[in-house]
């Protein structure tokens, strides 16, 4: 039998950098029009010119708090699964002593 884990977000980092989402002089998200904005990042892909992972020790934490690292286009994000009886908390409450490192 299996079980179904459902997971929400905890956190996302996007890292945007204007090399890629510039057109020319105009700068993105200050001069671009919307739809250029849009369309320029549709085309940007973070892990082209840098790649973050966790390190050993995130990721044995993760792991033990039924949390998951995840690569995105512009960054990553962690999910942690969440009670089956109350979709709003965590499986595994996270206490304020603990920290991530990603490099």
């Amino acid at each position: 039998m299996g079980f179904n884990k459902t997971y929400r977000s905890l956190f996302s980092l996007s890292i945007l950098h204007h090399y890629f989402l510039d057109d020319g002089i105009k700068i993105y998200g200050d001069d671009l029009s919307a739809d250029k904005a849009d369309a320029n990042l549709s085309k940007y892909n973070l892990s082209d010119f840098m790649r973050i992972a966790p390190t050993v020790r995130t990721l044995t934490v993760l792991r033990n708090m039924r949390s998951r690292f995840i690569q995105t286009s512009s960054g990553f994000q962690v999910l942690t699964a969440v009670d089956p009886l109350d979709g709003d908390l965590p499986f595994i409450e996270f206490t304020p002593e603990m920290y991530m490192d990603f490099t």
